[in-house]
């Protein structure tokens, strides 16, 4: 068996009576996330993840508070708790669809906001999160947008489920696929999907040649919304990866045309520095 790097800080906590699925009441709603290894690469990459979702100093990720952990015959599951957030992006959209309420332009600009925010501090340390969907988008009771399940570096996804087929981009396809471009793209996706409030059709279900059409057709409702939201949007959803924005270029473009819609001015870590001296 392998040894754990000694990096990783968290210790296995005794029976907290978690049970998969269950979720409390507000004012502490919680959520779990079962994390199932196999082998011992599993582990492994699974003490990652776990490493890199608990220990950074970004406003806009979640946290890991604490996880138990259990033997099923062979197999080890993590359980991770998520504290006391008030819904994921996902029940969010659907409830709104329930109720025949739109996404607001206040609402998209801090979606894009606040998550291009954490993306930008990941991806200043080398880290691509490789599984952005709206399911690990979180949303507090003070209304700000967490990201969540950062994927380990270097981490073999075994399926090709149609939830990560989603989010993939065109190059995904042609098995060229680079981490940090991905992200962009990933999160355009989930702009769209929440102005639409339903989820988007993947790329491998849509004849190719008319991959363009489809993603120009979705843009458009963002162009009843805001002109420049819909060419930010488009930006992001470029077929070729080298045209796409970095989330610093993202976030600051945003910043400079939705200021007034912006809940709270965010800086990266140069940023601070910069504004502390």
């Amino acid at each position: 068996m392998m040894s754990l790097k000694k990096e990783f800080t968290f210790k296995p906590r005794k029976s907290e009576n978690l049970s998969l699925g269950k979720i409390s009441e507000p004012p502490s709603k919680d959520f779990y996330k079962s994390l199932v290894a196999e082998d011992t690469n599993d582990i492994y990459s699974i003490v990652q993840k776990i490493n890199i979702n608990s220990n950074h100093d970004n406003p806009h990720i979640l946290t890991y508070k604490s996880f138990a952990l259990e033997r099923e015959g062979n197999k080890l599951r993590f359980t991770v708790k998520i504290n006391n957030m008030k819904t994921n992006l996902l029940s969010y959209i659907e409830e709104k669809k329930k109720k025949n309420e739109t996404t607001t332009k206040k609402e998209i600009v801090n979606i894009l906001y606040q998550t291009a925010h954490a993306l930008e501090y990941l991806h200043s340390k080398g880290i691509p999160h490789q599984n952005l969907k709206l399911q690990n988008i979180f949303i507090d009771y003070s209304n700000k947008y967490l990201i969540s399940d950062i994927a380990a570096p270097g981490t073999n996804f075994k399926t090709k489920n149609e939830d990560r087929l989603r989010y993939s981009p065109p190059e995904f396809y042609e098995h060229k696929a680079e981490p940090f471009s991905s992200d962009i793209w990933a999160l355009g996706i989930i702009i769209l999907e929440a102005v639409h409030r339903e989820r988007l059709v993947p790329l491998s279900e849509i004849p190719k040649d008319q991959w363009g059409d489809y993603i120009i057709k979705k843009c458009q409702m963002l162009m009843e919304i805001d002109k420049d939201l819909y060419e930010i949007v488009l930006w992001m959803l470029q077929f070729r990866p080298a045209e796409r924005p970095s989330f610093r270029h993202l976030k600051r473009e945003t910043e400079r045309k939705f200021s007034l819609f912006i809940h709270e001015k965010l800086y990266s870590l140069n940023e601070l520095e910069t504004v502390r001296s």
